[in-house]
């Protein structure tokens, strides 16, 4: 598994566990306001209005999953269109298309939500209001923590764009450059810095489990990593032996056939 699926994974489960966090603040912040008259008991609108808040999850659901692929599919052509403004490289791994369904997934959620509530509002009409009121009473939370949650998410979402499109291996000419995820700086190296290049068909990862599948690991002066365990993109075993070829034919490392790597 590359870092590319480990960012998404671990990335999109960070950034919900967040956003849930972030959310249950805000609606201790701005709590639902206690009902002002009996129009508005929640017993009364809950009899009314619970098949129409069932109805708009129901919907929710493929209305975010088709406007989070639109997103996935806009960040997914400008991030090929980024790769087209780096250097030239004979070998450029960016990151993977999957990486980018993390930040769509959130941009979705917020235009999904609002074309439905405008849908239901056309719907129900003057009714539409104690709708509203029924959503606020149950979650607990009014309107403004759901208007606060759309800049969060939303930088949220840049955050993670931005991460993406600078994390990025390329194996150039005369230098490797490697965009390192999280962090957001871009290092350049000379194929004089490799000290070593090994790989194994075998790794065994923290908690002691063995996985039989080829990985490398490139050590650099500075003690920097470039490994197939964090890439942007997940590589073959052809692919990573051509890289592998390509850095020790640059930089007259030989090429070190472990049994078994660790991390």
């Amino acid at each position: 598994m590359s870092a590319g699926e480990i960012g998404a994974i671990t990335g999109g489960t960070v950034a919900a566990v967040l956003v849930a966090i972030v959310m249950k603040f805000l609606i201790k912040l701005f709590p639902a306001k206690p009902a002002a008259s009996t129009n508005h008991n929640f017993d009364d609108l809950r009899d009314k209005y619970r098949k129409w808040e069932i109805g708009f999850r129901i919907v929710f659901i493929p209305t975010a999953f088709l406007i989070g692929y639109i997103a996935w599919f806009i960040i997914n052509a400008f991030a090929n269109w980024h790769a087209t403004l780096l250097p030239s490289a004979d070998m450029k791994l960016t990151s993977m298309p999957l990486y980018w369904a993390l930040p769509a997934m959130f941009i979705s959620i917020w235009p999904a939500g609002y074309s439905l509530y405008g849908i239901f509002h056309i719907i129900l009409g003057p009714s539409y209001g104690d709708f509203r009121r029924y959503v606020e009473l149950k979650y607990k939370y009014n309107e403004k923590a759901e208007t606060l949650m759309i800049p969060i998410t939303g930088v949220i979402s840049a955050a993670l764009i931005y991460m993406g499109l600078n994390f990025y291996l390329l194996v150039c000419p005369n230098e490797i450059v490697y965009g390192s995820f999280p962090s957001l700086g871009v290092a350049h190296y000379a194929y004089g810095d490799i000290r070593s290049i090994e790989t194994a068909p075998r790794y065994q990862a923290p908690n002691g489990r063995i996985s039989y599948q080829r990985n490398f690991v490139v050590i650099l002066a500075d003690q920097t990593i470039i490994s197939s365990f964090w890439l942007p993109v997940s590589l073959n075993a052809k692919d990573q032996a051509h890289l592998l070829d390509v850095l020790s034919q640059r930089s007259g490392v030989p090429i070190q056939q472990m049994d078994l790597i660790t991390r």
